[in-house]
């Protein structure tokens, strides 16, 4: 008996001590799995890629012509990249937008691995200056999708005084780190007990998108949301962004986490026309 209570209790402290552990010191490596690719050919016009100090690259492809409608494209957790260039990518140019699709070190294509978030971001602000430069003035607007949506809105407030972005595209997106951590946890049966653990405390940033937003001063941004999305649940954004006099919550109806952004795709391209119009 007592030793049945201490091997379960043994496995009770390791359970939690490892999610402690890989919550508070390698988050990346948890919120950013490899991905490849499903199809080794993409589309795009060109690619170029950006290195941090340990060779981890962020790829960006472009696809599309125009210098005066640019979109750059953040995924989510799980990138894919081939299924985009068929349900979104092919739209965007077929409305005269140009894309540039991000790929984060260690997902569809892109070398390495991601490290640190302040290691990423530095990298898609050399990406950004980068990309501002094969688009005319104010004619950049920024798309991010799920966890790709918090990735958009911190890279954006470091770029405020350094690039013009006419409107920033939230889709699918989680009111914090933590939270959509724990939602994810709550996914997986075998993870779920760890979404008892203090989240927020554990991750060394907890990336608000409230407070993010609200730093973005007067870029408007625009939030589509599905109702019928349980990995980020509609409930759990409204009220934070109550205080965000800048956006602007789309719903969709009976969109997923997964096909909201097919749903909403032509609301997504007008939004985006207008944010350049404006």
């Amino acid at each position: 008996m007592h030793k049945t209570i201490f091997f379960t209790l043994t496995l009770l402290f390791l359970y939690f001590s490892t999610g402690v552990y890989v919550l508070s010191q390698k988050l990346p490596y948890y919120i950013f799995p490899k991905v490849n690719l499903k199809q080794i050919n993409t589309n795009e016009v060109q690619q170029f890629s950006f290195y941090d100090a340990s060779k981890n690259e962020l790829l960006v492809r472009e696809y599309g012509y125009s210098t005066a409608q640019c979109i750059v494209f953040f995924p989510g957790q799980h990138a894919g990249v081939n299924s985009y260039e068929r349900n979104m990518f092919s739209d965007f140019v077929r409305n005269n937008f140009k894309v540039f699709s991000i790929s984060y070190p260690g997902q569809d294509g892109a070398k390495g691995e991601v490290t640190t978030i302040a290691s990423l971001t530095a990298l898609i602000t050399q990406a950004m200056l980068a990309i501002s430069l094969q688009c005319e003035p104010a004619s950049i607007v920024v798309y991010g999708r799920s966890l790709g949506g918090t990735i958009a809105a911190v890279s954006m407030s470091k770029l405020i005084n350094k690039i013009n972005v006419s409107g920033l595209i939230l889709e699918s997106v989680s009111p914090s780190l933590s939270v959509s951590i724990k939602n994810n946890l709550h996914d997986n049966w075998y993870l779920q007990a760890l979404s008892l653990l203090p989240i927020a405390y554990l991750v060394p940033n907890d990336y608000k998108l409230n407070a993010l937003l609200n730093s973005l001063n007067n870029i408007p941004v625009v939030i589509f949301q599905g109702d019928m999305d349980v990995k980020t649940p509609l409930h759990q954004l409204i009220t934070p962004l109550n205080d965000s006099k800048n956006v602007n919550l789309i719903v969709i109806q009976s969109g997923g986490h997964s096909d909201t952004y097919i749903k909403a795709k032509n609301d997504i391209i007008s939004v985006a026309h207008s944010m350049l119009k404006n």
